[in-house]
């Protein structure tokens, strides 16, 4: 019984896209240009779905430093041993 309540309660952490931690910025930018675009974003659900709330100029595409603030929000909330989406 113990075990079953272990396992449900990690497949449920494991399952919330919003306790993931966010991968590195070098990662989502596929092409090394500084810049991820909604194009690179696609890859990552999250970062997709959070595209206009990270972008917090508004100018379409995510800069490091916007993506390094919502990264590191991200990786506040995620539990001990998280691995990046």
């Amino acid at each position: 019984m113990r075990l079953k309540l272990v396992l449900g309660a990690a497949l449920l952490a494991l399952a919330n896209p919003s306790f993931a931690q966010a991968p590195p910025f070098a990662e989502v930018d596929q092409d090394g240009d500084g810049i991820i675009t909604r194009e690179e974003a696609a890859q990552h659900a999250e970062i997709s779905r959070q595209f206009d709330e990270i972008d917090r100029n508004q100018d379409g595409r995510l800069d490091r430093a916007e993506y390094e603030q919502w990264a590191a929000k991200q990786d506040d909330q995620a539990p001990a041993g998280a691995e990046p989406e």
